[in-house]
This record gives structure tokens, sequence and C-alpha cells, in this order.
């Protein structure tokens, strides 16, 4: 490992002193040092060696010249530059003072004026750039420093000194130029000759990120993000945030323009537009929004979409996966697609079926997308269609329509009806025959007329989805629609079943192993021994943000040459705002107007103990961490700063501290860090098992954890008890052959209730705590699940699935009656919207310390942007990195 410090300090000795690292970035380290010739502080920038060895020495500095003469009063200066033993370097002044990102990470929205005053200034030092023939490339609030309350353009010309450096062996470094959040869409479809509307839309993006609190165009993955930047409409900066003046949310809107000729002339004139109060751009209405239908993502010039797919979709999307490199791109849907799980990719990766709604007359039916043909094609005869399969020979399609299994020929011809009784999710065996959810919920194999029941299905009222045979066993793996929907072996001669994992819509990749996805929007894998029809290993997960329906199956499927298709969930697909229900049902913001992205998996959030702050995770454009707000006001902090997911916060120990499960080491472990921001994370619970919940008594003395992977002793979701001030072993609570989840110790510390799917359902029970032996008590019926003790005495809350007045989910109370039997008295507080953001599987809401409020998530519906699309070429080489084998 190179010791660039000690490596930088010899080659600059007598020159610069380092005192110490002060921050690293995508292409470079920063280093505190002291300029002893001029007795001044500097900070020094070093190329990360990889990109050093790719740039080349002679070409970076004959480069970096062209910026060193750039004389601006909003322009950080280049004091020097080289070459110190083969690291390439370059020395600013220190400013001491914060970035235009750490202020927003801080108050997430600035005020307007000040927002448009900072970007004023950016605009004059661009202009000053541009006409001396410098386009800066990356504009970003990183790369705007704030010196008392002036804003400083830094790294002016690195990113131009970096490309032509090292030309094309930049993507070798597996680095890149740009930040895709404000990267144009000229750069994101890699053309290299870009001008000053570069800049002006860059500045644009980081001026929409100051009005409104996020950039305009937003994803968990990069591909996402382009595809967005390139398909979609922004939001008008006035629709999320009312106070934006008219003329600069049309400033905003002509500086993020796709096409660079319909941006301003200049960066001047992007300044002059937002002090000018009668400026306008484009058809607006009175209230200076854009009026619905004006544009299309369709309407685009070609060259945008098709640039980031290739030489357009037919060719580059749609072929045969290459050896090596893992490929994910957006697909274009702006027509015909619908958002679901009924979609199908032919077993060479290269024909996709789908459902989805035609122009001509809005019925749904089955398209073929070949890539030999720009445009989808309707498949005959498949009017109200429903799931695709595509035979091995890609020349046709089974499918279900009004309750009938019908094969069809892709390319037209009769249709053939199989049986008229089918329900759900065809499957091709090698045979040629078809295995289908019947109407009764079993699965059945259809070959030659013949329909063959293999074996009943589950508990009652749970039907049989997604049968998988497999080739060379006695039978095949099934999705069962439970809650949470789970994985069953089946054997055909004895009629057996036997449990697997929680999971829904199973495959399997070339290499054997088992892919599957779950409830909380993750695709999972495992490895799989077909002959025992047994997983060999815990599941591992290798992608998550897919979407998930409602019956909670994700929205994907796999070629057998491993090509990948799924809706990826957008990075807004979990906005919300938080709001107070009271016992009643009656509901008010908590923070009117705070909408943020919690995240569609593994969401959390817990208040202290006062009920004065909460803590929660939220996803941003740098991670997913945790954040934390006052009840009071006062704008979000953020409390994780480090790589990795940080999930499922929770006060501890008086409020001093906060406790969460994060993802940063690799594995699911705990930490835990002041809640006063005045220190660092630290573990607290790092073991080889996963951990995905982590919750405390009341006492602050047992930490509850509750473990993730398959059901059962063999690694199932199961709960933990430790007493960190004691002892660091592990106590098994409630560890089963079953499904254990949502742990909660009541007030008292006597009691802990959770979830469990013993009974074929999720249901709440409760045992004596912390000798969890004694008996076990059933505190729910139909269906139950998020279970909360209250704060001040034994009263338990939970959510019934079956407790509305209509049928729906209700908010339950249950109190207890001591004795022998444990007699339990339920009633009904109120019947929870549909827009009420709750899981099956963990605890989504919590309970003000008077217990007379429920602190809980309300979804926001919000325009721009939406799920994408996309394919995953080179998947099973994806799994390969994600799990090592």
């Amino acid at each position: 490992m190179i010791d660039i410090p000690s490596r930088l300090q010899t080659a600059l000795e007598g020159r610069y002193r380092l005192e110490g690292m002060v921050g690293e970035g995508g292409m470079a380290s920063v280093f505190l040092a002291e300029d002893l010739k001029h007795e001044r502080k500097v900070a020094i920038k070093v190329l990360k060696p990889e990109l050093s060895a790719a740039v080349g020495a002679d070409r970076f500095l004959a480069e970096i010249k062209t910026t060193a003469n750039l004389q601006h009063a909003h322009i950080l200066p280049l004091f020097d530059s080289g070459d110190a033993d083969g690291l390439l370097f370059y020395v600013m002044p220190y400013v001491a003072d914060e970035s235009l990102r750490e202020r927003l990470e801080r108050e997430q929205q600035l005020r307007v004026e000040e927002a448009v005053r900072i970007a004023r200034e950016v605009a004059e030092a661009l202009d000053h750039a541009h006409r001396h023939d410098v386009i800066h490339r990356d504009i970003k609030p990183g790369n705007i420093l704030l010196q008392d309350g002036g804003a400083l353009v830094t790294d002016f010309g690195i990113a131009l000194a970096v490309s032509a450096g090292a030309g094309g062996r930049l993507t070798e470094t597996g680095l890149s130029v740009g930040t895709p959040q404000y990267m144009s869409p000229e750069q994101a479809t890699g053309d290299h000759a870009v001008g000053p509307g570069t800049d002006v839309y860059s500045l644009g993006c980081a001026l929409y990120e100051m009005l409104t609190g996020r950039p305009p165009f937003q994803g968990t993955t990069v591909p996402a993000v382009m595809g967005r930047l390139l398909a979609d409409e922004a939001v008008p900066p006035r629709t999320l945030r009312p106070s934006t003046p008219l003329n600069v949310d049309a400033a905003i809107r002509r500086a993020i323009e796709k096409i660079p000729a319909d941006r301003f002339a200049s960066a001047h004139d992007f300044a002059e537009a937002l002090a000018d109060p009668s400026f306008r751009h484009g058809p607006t209405s009175e209230e200076g929004r854009p009026r619905a239908g004006t544009w299309r993502p369709a309407a685009l010039a070609g060259w945008t979409l098709a640039a980031i797919l290739g030489v357009g979709f037919a060719r580059s999307v749609l072929r045969p996966p290459e050896p090596g490199g893992v490929e994910f791109l957006p697909i274009d849907t702006s027509e015909y697609w619908t958002r679901s799980a009924h979609l199908d990719i032919s077993a060479d990766g290269t024909t996709l079926v789908f459902r989805g709604l035609g122009d001509d007359d809005g019925v749904a039916r089955l398209y073929v997308k070949w890539p030999e043909v720009r445009d989808p094609v309707p498949i005959p005869g498949t009017t109200n269609a429903y799931y695709p399969a595509i035979h091995p020979d890609g020349e046709r399609v089974a499918f279900i329509a009004e309750g009938r299994l019908v094969v069809a020929d892709l390319r037209g011809g009769p249709d053939e009806t199989l049986t008229d009784s089918a329900r759900c999710c065809p499957a091709w065996a090698d045979d040629g025959s078809i295995y289908v959810t019947m109407a009764g919920g079993t699965t059945a194999r259809v070959l030659d007329g013949v329909v063959e029941r293999i074996v009943e299905p589950g508990p009652e009222g749970e039907a049989d989805l997604w049968f998988l045979p497999v080739p060379g066993s006695d039978g095949g793996v099934v999705s069962t629609q439970g809650d949470p929907p789970r994985l069953e072996a089946i054997s055909f001669s004895t009629g057996t079943r036997r449990l697997l994992t929680p999971g829904s819509r199973p495959f399997l990749l070339p290499s054997g192993d088992l892919l599957f996805g779950t409830s909380e929007g993750r695709l999972m894998v495992a490895g799989f021994d077909p002959a025992d029809l047994s997983l060999t290993g815990l599941p591992t997960s290798v992608m998550d943000s897919v979407q998930v329906a409602g019956n909670e199956s994700p929205f994907f499927t796999l070629s057998e040459s491993g090509t990948l298709v799924y809706w990826h969930e957008a990075t807004s697909g979990a906005p919300v705002e938080f709001v107070w229900a009271s016992r009643s049902g009656e509901i008010e913001p908590a923070w009117p107007g705070w909408i943020v992205d919690v995240g569609q998996a593994d969401a959390g959030w817990g208040l202290s103990g006062d009920g004065r702050s909460l803590a929660v995770k939220i996803l941003s454009d740098t991670g997913a961490d945790i954040w934390i707000r006052e009840l009071a006001g006062g704008p979000p902090r953020r409390l994780t700063t480090a790589p990795g997911e940080d999930r499922y916060p929770r006060f501890i120990r008086g409020d001093e501290q906060v406790s969460f499960t994060t993802a940063r080491n690799g594995g699911l472990d705990v930490f835990v860090i002041p809640a006063d921001f005045s220190g660092p994370a630290e573990p607290l619970l790092d073991n080889e098992m996963m951990f995905t919940e982590a919750v405390w008594s009341p006492d602050g003395e047992w930490l509850i954890v509750r473990t993730a992977g398959t059901a059962g002793a063999a690694g199932g979701r199961d709960i933990w008890g430790l007493r960190p001030a004691e002892d660091s072993a592990l106590i098994p609570l409630v560890v089963t052959g079953f499904d254990e989840s949502a742990p909660s110790v009541s007030s008292g510390g006597n009691w802990l209730t959770y979830v469990s799917n013993r009974t074929g359902r999720q249901e709440v029970f409760v045992r004596p705590f912390p000798e969890t032996d004694g008996p076990e008590v059933q505190v729910s019926g139909g269906g139950g699940h998020s279970p909360l003790w209250s704060r001040t005495g034994d009263e338990l809350f939970y959510v019934s699935v079956q407790g509305g007045s209509a049928g729906g989910r209700a908010l339950m109370v249950a109190s207890f009656e001591p004795g022998a039997s444990m007699r339990v008295t339920r009633r009904r507080l109120f019947d929870i919207p549909e827009e009420i953001y709750l899981s099956s599987v963990t605890t989504k809401y919590d309970v003000a310390p008077d217990d007379q409020r429920f602190l809980m998530a309300r979804r926001v519906a919000q325009g721009g942007g939406g799920n994408q699309l996309v394919i995953g070429r080179n998947f099973v080489e994806h799994v390969r990195r994600q799990t090592g084998r």
C-alpha cells in the first residue's frame, strides 16, 4: 500500500510541511500544509496514484497551466503544481470555512436570497473562465467553498486536465469526470467537446438543490440518475418550493434544458436572468409553472437516450451479453410500458415480452420487443393478458388471460388454450410442459392437454406462485403467497413441501445458485443443491431497490444467459412526511413541508426518550445515513457520514447515544454514536451473524437484536439479547424454526413482544422477559404486525391487518390481566389510512412519551422522475463480484 503522506512530504521537503489529511474525494486526497516560504496555510491536493499513472505528469502539468492565470474574486487561485516522486499535486489557498455541500447537508435548503447570490457569484466566476476558454466540467456543491459568506469555485480546470491527460485510459481507473446528479446530458452521453453550456447546466442543478433540498434528478445507481437526466423532465423548483420567484424558477429551467443550444448563451446571461424579475422562459401558467403536456421525453432530440444506450435501443440493449464487463442500462419506457411483474426475457437475453397499454385504445395487452425492430409490437390475442413466459425456443409465449392458460406465437398465428382454470405465473420446463398456479392456488403441470396437480397449497388462503422446476431433481421450488412470502421445496413423488427461506419468484442462475426477491425490494442469492432441493449457505444480498408489488412480488425476470430485467425503485420511491396521529386517528404534520426519502428497504426511525428528537435513516446522493431533527424546530443534521448503509436508529442511555445497524464493515453490525455530534461511531456488536434490527430495553441494559437470513435454525429471522455492560455473549431469546421479527420490551422490562409466522401467518406474540422460556401468548388474531409497547405502562400497540372498519389495517391496543392464562383485551384505536407507510417485518412508527400520539410516516406523491426499467447484462458476473463465488 502506498504511503502517500510520507512520500509526498519527502518529495516536498523544504517547500511545504504537511500537517495532516483533511479530506478525500473521488480523484484526489487533500492535505493541510504550511507553505514554508510564504508562511501561510495551503491545501495540497494529490491525485489518486492510479489516476496519476493514467494521466501522465507532462500532459497534466501542461493542461493545468491554462488555469493558473485565472484571476477572479470568486475563483480559488492555483498557487503551485508539480510531480512529487510520481504523485501529481496542485496547491491552493486553505479555506477553513465550509463548502456548499457541507452547508446543504446541515441545512438542506438555503434562503432564496442567499441561494441566488451564491449562484450569481459562481456564474460570474464561470463567465470569466469561459472567456479564457476554460470549462470547469465538474461544478457541484462540493466544489463551491463559502468564505465569509462569499462563493469560491475550486478545482477550476482540474477536470479538464485530468480528462485531457488520461484520455481514453480514464475509464481504466474506475473513475470519471463529473458527478451524475450535476452532469449535463452531453457529459452523460460521453461527448468530450463540451462548452460553457455544460457548466451552466451544472450550476442550474446546484441552485435547484439550494432551493429545493435535492438535485433535479436522483437515483441510487449511476445508470438510474443518467437515465432520468436524459429522459425525464425536472419538477419546476416552484412546485417544490412555492416561494421561489418566477424569474428564478424560469432561469433554472432554462439552465437545465436538455439541449445545450436551448440554455443561456453564457453564464453571465444566467446571472442576469436571476437578477431580472421580468425574466420568463417557456410556456407558463399564471403561477409560473409549465403547463401540463407542454413537453414529453419522447420529444427530445434522438441523440440523448440513444447515446447512453449505445447506437440505439435495439442494437445496444437487447443483444447477447459480451464476456467480462457488467452493464446496468435504463430502458426507454416513455410509451407502452406499465410498471408490473408481467414481463419476461428470452433465454438468450435478446427478446422482451411485457404487459403494456397501447396509445391507440389504452387497452392492456402483451407486447414483444425484438432487437431488430425499433418499437414494441403487440402480440395478437393477448388482450388483458398477464404473466408472460417465453418458451426456451424464443418463438412462443405462455400467458394467463381471463382465467385461461394460453400459448401464442410471438410473430402471430393461432393461439391455444391449455386450461381454463389457471390463475398465475406459467413456467416452462425442459420437456415442454408448463407449470402454472391453478384457480384454487395449487400448482399444476400441463403437458399434451393433461393437467396434473402437483401438491396441495400451504395454509388456507395462501396460493403457490412462481413455481421453478429444477432440472435433475424430484421437484422444484415454489413461492408461497404468505406474509411475508416464502420459498418452499416441493417433492413430486411424495407431495411434501419444506420451507427454504422467506422470499419470492425464484430463478436458477447459470452457476446453479438460487436467485430470489424479498418483500423489502432486494435480490438475494444462496447456494443451492438441486438434488436435495436445499440451500447450501445463507442468502447474500446482491441488489436492492427493486420495485415490489402489493402482493410483495418483486418486479424482475432473468434469462438463462444471465441477463436481468427489473423495475428499479426510484430514489424518491419512498418520499414521506412525518405526521402525528392521535388515538382517535386525527392526523397532522409534524414538520409541515419537510419531505425526505427514507428508502424502500430498511427504512427506520425512532423518537428520543423525552420525545424532543427524531433519529431517522435518510437516503441522499451521499448514501444512506442517520439524521437527527428536533421536534421544536431547526434544520435536520446528518449524524453519520461514513460509507455504507446505516439504518434503524434508536436513542439509548438517556438519549446520549444513538445505536444503528450498518453494512459499513461488509456485514450487518450494531454501532453506537454520540447523539450530540461530539464523536465518531464505534462498533458495539460485530458478529458473524447479520443483525438487521437493534432495539433496547427501557432501562438501557438489554440490547435486543433480530438476525437476517433464511428462516429456521439455519439462520432465519430470530431474536437474540445482549447485556453490553456485563457480557459480550449473545443470549437466544426467541430462536425457533419459524420467522420472528419486530421485537419490543415493555416499559417495566418484564415482557417481550415480537411477530412470528408460527401459525402460518404473521401474528403478534408476548413472552416473559428476560426469562423467555415462560408461556407464549398470542395477542393478535387474523394477522398482525408492528408491535410496540407504551412508554408509561403495559399497553401494547400493534397493527391488525383485518381490524379496520372495511377490513383494512387498524392500530390496535391490547392490555393484559395477570394470572395463569394472562387474559388479553383488545380494542381498535383507529383505521390506518392507505398512505401511511408501514411494514409487515419492522415497526415503522413510534409513540410519544405520553402515549397519546403516534409518529408515523405518510407517503407523498411527487412529480418528476419515476421508477426506471433497467436491463442488467452479465448479471451473473455482478453476482460473482458481490458474493465472491
